[in-house]
């Protein structure tokens, strides 16, 4: 049995022994009342990330929420550590509604790939899943355009928290690569990661694909650090 699997039936038990509070503000019953649900305003699909966006490697990058509203920590951190499906459904609705603000004009659904920023195998093996490719598959449903894993994360990197911002670009170099799947090129790719920070870790893996010949590469995260 899978981690994932474990882990839905031993919430599952802790529903029935604790009942879930809301993780905004602590009302019995759910993981996120509909009050609080309401104060989770998408930011514009015109937000910029970081000044210098026209250095990197990605098209442009959409982010979704204000990593500064607890909230929204607290949604991130819990799905990130623990797998919880309810909290899955309301980050995969709010990734679909952030890029459905881009124009039909410049985004065809014939046209698009959704995938995400992977897990070394080491640590998707410790957590059990990789968040990223849940909810890149996740939305890839809901929108139903395909999902593939393109990238391999090759190389067993640290945590990016703790990291400056030169020790992140050094910690990221040459840690993806592309797996052995046919596809085609000339689609749009829609790169998916839980949180960014300096954009250091979607920068090399967009340039991993723009160099195995994709042209078109949206960064979708859910908030920026």
């Amino acid at each position: 049995m899978k981690k994932s699997e474990i882990s839905k039936i031993w919430n599952n038990l802790l529903d029935f022994i604790w009942p879930r509070k809301c993780l905004g503000c602590q009302q019995e019953g759910t993981l996120c009342c509909q009050e609080c649900l309401k104060t989770l305003k998408t930011l514009g699909i015109d937000y910029q990330a970081w000044n210098n966006q026209d250095d990197f490697y990605f098209d442009r990058c959409l982010v979704c929420l204000d990593y500064h509203n607890p909230l929204t920590q607290n949604l991130i951190k819990t799905f990130k550590y623990q797998y919880l499906q309810n909290i899955n459904k309301i980050l995969v609705d709010i990734l679909a509604e952030q890029l459905a603000k881009l124009p039909s004009t410049s985004l065809r659904t014939e046209n698009i790939i959704i995938t995400n920023i992977p897990l070394h195998k080491k640590k998707k093996r410790q957590r059990g899943f990789d968040q990223t490719e849940v909810l890149a598959q996740a939305l890839a449903k809901k929108i139903n355009v395909p999902y593939l894993a393109i990238l391999k994360r090759d190389k067993f990197t640290k945590a990016q928290a703790q990291l400056s911002k030169a020790e992140r670009q050094k910690n990221v170099s040459d840690a993806f690569v592309v797996n052995n799947i046919n596809f085609k090129t000339n689609k749009t790719i829609i790169l998916i990661d839980d949180v960014a920070t300096t954009g250091a870790t979607l920068n090399q893996a967009a340039k991993v694909l723009k160099d195995n010949g994709f042209d078109k590469i949206i960064a979708l995260t859910l908030a920026k650090n």
